[in-house]
């Protein structure tokens, strides 16, 4: 155990002799740094700051762009899809199909397969990754607030009830999120690998049924897609979760 001085009120804080990282002062709730490395000249070594933000701010800002990006590929994902099924009024014939009237695409229509696939790629392996990992360093980054808060200096109050009921909430809140996202990745992944393995070397398979033409341009690296997906999934769930044990390990 090892005494040292909160740079920010002066108090004695203990931390232990191999402790390292970013600390907040049980006192004073300030954010300090101890035993590490200074890697870059735009961090404040007292404060933890980067370009005038906080650690916590900064974490924030990632975490917003983050999620808009997740949610941008999932638009660019089901838009993709839905262009390519979609068929201009011009190219529409009526059938006639168990009795009903419906529609069906003249085959003059040339679908845009390239501009469906463009955006299943862009959205898999360009924004989904972009956005989880932002959302990664948005968790490294951000800092637990003090739970329990003694008095620090002779002019400050401790912490009171409901700032150490709200803090310990919304740490619980969002280690949890953060643990359960990655808990849902690393199962759905898993699970796709799986259930799609097996399927697409099936696809292969000389003795089964051939999907001809359509099968090979459209079912084949669709399905491939999927699978570096799931596997991507399993990949990032493993890394929340890592993450998280470590985080909480080290503070």
């Amino acid at each position: 155990m090892v005494e040292i001085l909160c740079p920010h009120c002066e108090e004695e804080i203990g931390l232990d002799d191999d402790a390292s990282g970013q600390f907040v002062c049980p006192y004073c709730d300030g954010e300090f740094e101890w035993n590490v490395d200074d890697f870059s000249d735009e961090f404040d070594d007292e404060t933890g700051v980067l370009l005038g933000l906080s650690s916590n701010q900064f974490a924030a800002i990632l975490a917003v762009l983050g999620i808009i990006v997740v949610m941008v590929s999932v638009s660019v994902f089901f838009g993709g899809i839905a262009d390519y099924n979609s068929c201009p009024e011009e190219y529409r014939e009526t059938v006639t199909f168990e009795g009903e009237e419906t529609y069906s695409c003249s085959p003059d229509y040339d679908a845009n397969f390239g501009g469906m696939l463009i955006s299943i790629l862009s959205a898999c392996f360009v924004l989904f990754p972009i956005g989880c990992v932002l959302i990664w360093l948005a968790y490294i980054y951000w800092t637990p607030g003090a739970v329990f808060r003694g008095r620090g200096n002779d002019d400050e109050d401790g912490q009171n009830l409901m700032d150490s009921i709200f803090n310990g909430v919304f740490n619980v809140g969002v280690t949890g999120t953060v643990a359960g996202v990655g808990l849902v990745l690393l199962v759905f992944g898993s699970l796709g690998l799986y259930l799609g393995i097996p399927f697409f070397f099936d696809l292969f398979d000389s003795s089964g049924d051939s999907l001809g033409a359509i099968g090979i341009v459209i079912v084949i690296p669709v399905l491939f897609i999927a699978l570096v997906l799931c596997a991507f999934m399993v990949f990032i769930g493993c890394k929340y979760l890592i993450t998280v044990v470590v985080k909480n390990i080290r503070k």
